[in-house]
This record gives C-alpha cells, structure tokens and sequence, in this order.
C-alpha cells in the first residue's frame, strides 16, 4: 500500500501542476501521513479513512487561507 500512496503523491502534485486550481495539491498531505501510516504497518481499514479526512480537513481550512493570502498578493 505504500506504493499507492506515494503514487497518489505524485499524481496529485502532477495534476495541480496542470491544473492550478488549488484542489488537487490537498490530497498531498492526507497521502502522506497515509503513507506513514503503511510504512508502520497501520492496516489499510484505517489508512484510506485517515487519508479521506485528512484530505478534507485541508480543503475546508487550508485552501480559503491559502486562497485569501493569494489574492493579497
């Protein structure tokens, strides 16, 4: 499963790249502790939802913040 989440990584940096619209690039974090997770051995019943709501959590809170510095500048 570490696998996936490093791909998930890559893929969701990739596509921001293409894409600049500040959603892809929020499953970067929540892949990453995922991918810590697997690497200790935490089974994939609780990496995926840690994942989703990590994910989540930085589209609710960090995008606006991010997007209000943004227009200021």
């Amino acid at each position: 499963m570490e696998y996936v989440w490093i791909g998930v990584v890559i893929l969701s940096i990739g596509l921001e790249f293409i894409t600049p619209s500040l959603i892809s690039i929020w499953f970067t974090p929540g892949a990453l502790i995922a991918m810590i997770l697997a690497f200790c051995g935490v089974p994939e019943f609780v990496q995926i939802p840690v994942f989703l709501v990590a994910s989540i959590l930085c589209i609710i809170f960090a995008r606006p913040l991010f997007n209000r510095r943004c227009k200021k500048h």
